[in-house]
């Protein structure tokens, strides 16, 4: 009969320990060589491996992070307002109806933000119909959107 003692000895004496930290320290530096190459390159390695995956990953966080410091509404929710009211300058807008352009300018970088993350491959709460469903949402609303992503 084996016991947790004995079974841990056999790990001991047959270099566990050993792989174990190197593998650590592996790690520590795959990690280190990664973290510089994002400094530099603005992406890694790692990122490579599965571009989809990091893009679904990091660009919700972007949009939510762009949605959290908005400070000016792009003409792209404003023109939305010109089917209520036809205005053809900014300024001309009252405070009320600028921040109607700002709360769905809000909620359309929210939904953007969300259809990416769950569209994401590995995301295995869809289907794959749902996913691509939504993936395909995600990149019409960025394709309406794109140069309205700004701060």
């Amino acid at each position: 009969m084996k016991t947790k003692f004995t079974k841990e000895l056999k790990w001991f004496l047959t270099g566990g320990p050993v792989y174990l930290i190197s593998q650590k320290a592996k790690d520590f530096f795959k990690e280190t060589k990664y973290f510089f190459q994002r400094g530099f390159r603005g992406y890694s390695d790692e990122d490579i491996y599965d571009i989809d995956v990091w893009f679904c990953k990091i660009f919700p966080l972007m949009l939510r992070d762009l949605s959290k410091h908005l400070d000016k509404v792009p003409q792209a929710p404003m023109s939305l307002l010109k089917e209520i009211r036809e205005i053809p300058t900014y300024e001309n807008y009252t405070d009320e109806e600028i921040e109607i352009a700002f709360a769905k300018w809000q909620a359309i970088l929210e939904d953007m933000a969300s259809s990416f993350e769950k569209g994401n491959r590995y995301n295995d709460a869809f289907s794959q119909s749902e996913k691509e469903r939504l993936k395909n949402k995600a990149f019409d609303l960025l394709k309406e959107h794109f140069y309205d992503l700004w701060w």
